[in-house]
């Protein structure tokens, strides 16, 4: 039972760096969210004595978590595309004209 649980977690944990770059902030931060949450969540049912029980709730927490931060990320990320007035280098080029 201890080699499947950490072998999930490690699978777990490995996933967002196999397709880190094909990933949206809310995608990366559910995977992250359900790796992290998993460890912490085993660890917690290990002291309460039902690891994987533990660890399935803190992966289903954290992986919701990571998400909801990583959708906000995101939505952030794009309201301030849509704020700047122009990038840097428009400001330069207008400058050499």
């Amino acid at each position: 039972m201890r080699r499947s649980l950490a072998g999930v977690l490690t699978l777990a944990a490995l996933m967002p760096l196999a397709a880190g770059c094909a990933m949206n902030k809310a995608e990366k931060g559910a995977a992250i969210g359900v790796a992290g949450g998993a460890v912490v969540g085993g660890v917690i049912g290990k002291a309460t004595g039902n690891t994987v029980r533990g660890a399935i709730i803190g992966a289903a927490v954290g992986g919701i978590a990571g998400g909801l931060i990583g959708h906000e990320m995101d939505k952030q990320a794009g309201s301030s595309r849509t704020t700047c007035p122009e990038p840097r280098c428009s400001a330069s080029a207008r400058a050499l004209r």
